[in-house]
């Protein structure tokens, strides 16, 4: 069974960190795409994961067999984000798969959509920095130790310095 590389990351990105970012993503994209993977899933939080779920449809008019799901938690999870971040996400949800994990909110839901979406994957593109918060950190290294292979977009030594991310 075909298995999903999965996006994790920080929540809040700056603007400008979400531009600088977006090479490194377009890069890590593509390098999933020519080891022939074809589906991305990600929990359809703002931040990171608006930016990779875009991202990975600006590759679909190339690639127009890939598929990206997104794993929502529950209906109206996003009431309390900007109109903006909501309108993208509603751009984004247009051209996915998607479905919710639960009907309403409740203690633990974000930790166990975040385990059901490193289950379904085989590879894990991720945002770690300085701000990342613990519940972030404790899905990766989640993935980590069940055997996922991940990357850092963070980690200017394996993606190289540039001017933006030398300064974080």
């Amino acid at each position: 069974m075909a298995k999903a590389c999965t996006f994790i990351g920080n929540r809040d990105l700056s603007l400008n960190e979400q531009w600088a970012l977006r090479p490194r993503l377009q890069q890590a994209i593509l390098n999933y795409l020519n080891a022939g993977g074809y589906f991305f899933a990600c929990g359809g939080s703002y931040g990171f994961d608006l930016v990779a779920a875009e991202e990975v449809l600006n590759f679909k008019q190339y690639y127009p067999y890939i598929q990206m799901i997104l794993l929502l938690p529950y209906p109206h999870y996003t009431s309390r984000w900007t109109m903006e971040d909501q309108q993208r996400l509603q751009q984004v949800m247009q051209y996915s798969i998607y479905r919710y994990s639960y009907s309403a909110y409740r203690k633990g839901i974000y930790s166990e959509r975040n385990q059901q979406l490193i289950d379904g994957s085989n590879y894990c593109i991720y945002y770690s920095d300085s701000k990342t918060a613990p519940y972030t950190q404790s899905i990766i290294d989640y993935a980590i130790d069940n055997g996922i292979w991940t990357t850092n977009l963070a980690d200017n030594l394996l993606w190289g310095a540039d001017d933006y991310f030398e300064h974080l």
